[in-house]
């Protein structure tokens, strides 16, 4: 279980301003908010990427506010997130972006690293285009490898930032499935924030609604 307990965050203003909610595991949970309400300062403040001025966060019992370094850096393992650009390495092949989480944290040898890439392609039905460049796949692609990336360690934690902006409708649609089916298959814990209602409806086992702060 995600604890998040009365955060405050801002930068030159408040943005999130005392918020609290306990994200339980293996659950679909959707944030729901307009355009820059602050939904992605939350969730990249819950993993630790935003520090906040105050509240605390736990992640399992592991408090990452303020907590031991080496405890916040064993919750994080348990983490992963999908950024709304994909955010993959342009001068990386597409094995080369998922494994990089795996040769960074893990001791794994060269056939594990492999092997668990080879796994999170087939969950996002992308068999074969190990030797690709992000420049070479579509829009709907690339949000497969960042997807397959955010996996491939097993976390169980998964966070998405806007999962289908940026997609036509049709791609939109199938990203929504994937993580649909997705979900179900590795039993993990997702949590993403949207606009997208149509997405909302699909795949959301509980919402939450952000709104000044």
């Amino acid at each position: 279980m995600i604890k998040v307990k009365d955060i405050e965050v801002g930068f030159e203003f408040p943005v999130l301003k005392g918020v609290s909610i306990d994200i339980e595991d293996e659950e679909f949970l959707v944030i729901l908010g307009k355009s820059g309400c602050g939904k992605t300062v939350f969730i990249k403040t819950v993993v630790g990427l935003i520090k906040p001025w105050k509240g605390e966060i736990y992640i399992d019992d592991i408090k990452i506010t303020d907590g031991n370094p080496k405890d916040i850096l064993k919750a994080r393992k348990n983490i992963g997130f999908v950024f709304q650009g994909s955010a993959l390495f342009d001068s990386l092949t597409v094995f080369e972006n998922i494994a990089l989480p795996l040769r960074e944290h893990f001791s794994l040898t060269k056939k594990e690293i492999e092997k668990r890439v080879k796994k999170a392609l087939e969950l996002v039905e992308l068999e074969g285009i190990e030797k690709f460049l992000p420049a070479e796949l579509s829009g709907g692609m690339r949000k497969r490898v960042a997807i397959a990336r955010a996996i491939v360690c097993e976390a169980k934690y998964i966070f998405f930032d806007e999962p289908t902006t940026g997609l036509d409708p049709e791609t939109s649609l199938k990203i929504t499935k994937l993580l649909k089916d997705l979900w179900k298959k590795i039993k993990g814990t997702f949590i993403a924030v949207t606009h997208d209602f149509g997405f909302t409806e699909e795949v959301a086992t509980r919402i939450a609604w952000l709104k000044d702060g």
